[in-house]
């Protein structure tokens, strides 16, 4: 049973919940230059405007290299749900902050991003 819920709570994790955004971060991650099949994991909505059309998401990007060496990489994403959805990926958190605070001025923050 242990394994079981242990698989489930991997499963929720690793689902992003929106295949226009899923697609639209592929994207991202194929134009620079990162595997098309890299996992996408932790995918969390951060930030809302009323009425709910822009919604600000944090996400972690991960894989290995041709040598094995594991890497990961964050993820933030601006969805419009009326235009389009811009993806950014960084190699560090301070420049992820810098841009989910950029882009979240303004909205309303989920719990865990009021700080």
């Amino acid at each position: 049973m242990r394994k079981w819920l242990k698989n489930l709570v991997t499963r929720w994790n690793n689902w992003v919940g929106d295949r226009h955004l899923e697609l639209a971060i592929r994207d991202r991650m194929v134009a620079q230059g990162l595997p098309r099949s890299a996992l996408i994991r932790n995918v969390r909505l951060s930030a809302i405007e009323r009425p709910g059309w822009v919604q600000i998401y944090r996400f972690e990007v991960s894989s290995s290299d041709e040598s094995g060496s594991p890497w990961r990489m964050l993820g933030v994403a601006r969805d419009d749900g009326r235009a389009s959805t811009q993806v950014r990926l960084f190699h560090n958190q301070a420049e992820a902050d810098t841009q989910f605070a950029t882009w979240s001025e303004g909205l309303i923050l989920a719990p865990r991003e009021r700080r």
